[in-house]
C-alpha cells in the first residue's frame, strides 16, 4: 500500500515503505477555485472544509470505507500539490 502508514481497516497490509520502496500515494480530494477569489470566500470554505473533517459522524463513515481523513488548509494543501507534482514529473521522468 502507497500509505505511509498502515490502514486502520488493512493493519496486515504492509506499505511500499516496509517493502523496500520508499515512495507514497493516495487520493486526494480538494477545492479549486479561480484567481482572484475574495479571502473571505476562502476563509468560508476553508472554515466549513475543516469542521466536516473533524466531525465524528464524518470521519467514522470515512474510516468505514477505508479512507483516511487529513484536513489541510489552503497554503499548506497547495505546497502539498506542488510537492506531489514535482515527485510525479520526476518519477515519470525516469521511465
Amino acid at each position: 500500500m502507497a500509505n505511509e502508514t498502515r490502514l486502520a481497516s488493512a493493519p496486515d497490509v504492509p506499505t511500499f515503505e516496509e517493502q523496500g520502496v520508499k515512495w507514497y500515494n493516495g487520493t486526494n480530494r480538494g477545492i479549486a477555485a479561480p484567481l482572484n477569489v475574495p479571502q473571505e470566500a476562502v476563509d468560508a470554505l476553508a472554515k466549513a472544509f475543516k469542521e466536516v473533517s473533524e466531525d465524528p459522524a464524518f470521519v467514522a463513515k470515512m474510516n468505514d470505507l477505508g479512507c483516511s481523513v487529513q484536513y489541510l488548509a489552503p497554503a499548506e494543501f497547495k505546497k502539498y500539490m506542488q510537492e506531489s507534482d514535482a515527485v510525479f514529473k520526476e518519477f515519470l521522468s525516469n521511465k
